[in-house]
């Protein structure tokens, strides 16, 4: 839902996943959080 979503962000949070959820759209949500090297960043949620 559009505003689940927008409330979320507002709180804080880095990222929002609607469900049900989509495989391909998951995956793609978790690569922008995978760790690389000296690029760790701690997710807010």
């Amino acid at each position: 839902m559009v505003d689940d979503r927008e409330r979320i962000l507002a709180a804080g949070c880095t990222a929002y996943i609607d469900k049900p959820i989509a495989p391909e759209s998951f995956v793609e949500e978790l690569k922008k959080f995978i760790i690389k090297d000296d690029d760790y960043e701690s997710p807010s949620c």
